[in-house]
């Protein structure tokens, strides 16, 4: 069975999205907006857990793949890797856009969530998504430096030539990231793109002008 795209257009009218590449900003734009406007925070890694509770293997094959140990995990070739995190992402966002229509019905929501462009186009409005992107060396950069990622480089630090998967994981990283901003761009979504001197604040002025969400704030004053 498909969901016709308009009607899921419909029921999510009370979300909206920040998309984009890791180290982009959306983990702490989704937080501010969330606190600043009383919307439901909605962070897909948090339902994870419950999601792969319904996953089966023809349905979700990328999400129920197993690898025989962490070495062979981290140190698949590129494209396949890249490959691999696309498709279960691309599983995964079935199940989140369920669980953000039933907790959008009664309140506003802001997700930090990854979706293709293309797909986002057909789902939601264009000013109901941002993307918040970074270049791939300052994804680099940052990645493993992020509390919610250090459980990924102790573990990589515990692999016998922990260098040699490092280095696999982050050219992963300049790949998935490189074809990631091309689609964006490509794209003509609205799009914020984090560097050396992007500012939370202005980051956030720019999200509530495009979302409208001075204006509602406004008239709700009044």
């Amino acid at each position: 069975m498909k969901i016709a795209d308009n009607i899921l257009k419909h029921h999510l009218r009370n979300v909206y999205f920040l998309a984009g590449t890791a180290c982009g900003g959306k983990t702490t734009m989704s937080k501010l907006i969330a606190h600043k406007y009383g919307f439901f925070l909605y962070d897909e890694h948090i339902f994870s857990s419950e999601h792969r509770e319904m996953t089966n293997a023809l349905e979700q094959p990328a999400m129920m793949r197993k690898f025989p140990d962490w070495e062979t995990y981290f140190n698949r070739p590129v494209q396949e890797y890249s490959a691999w995190l696309s498709d279960a992402l691309a599983e995964e966002l079935e199940m989140s856009l369920i669980d953000l229509i039933k907790l959008s019905q009664q309140q506003k929501v802001v997700a930090d969530i990854h979706i293709d462009p293309e797909v986002a186009k057909r789902i939601t409005e264009y000013g109901r998504i941002a993307f918040l992107v970074a270049e791939p060396e300052l994804v680099v950069k940052d990645y493993y430096h992020r509390p919610d990622h250090r459980a990924i480089y102790d573990c990589i630090m515990g692999l016998p030539d922990p260098q040699k998967a490092l280095q696999n994981c982050s050219d992963t990283l300049r790949y998935s990231i490189t074809k990631t901003l091309q689609s964006v761009y490509e794209s003509g979504m609205y799009t914020i793109k984090r560097d050396e001197n992007s500012t939370v604040q202005a980051t956030l002025a720019l999200l509530e002008a495009h979302f409208g969400l001075q204006s509602d704030c406004s008239a709700k004053e009044r």
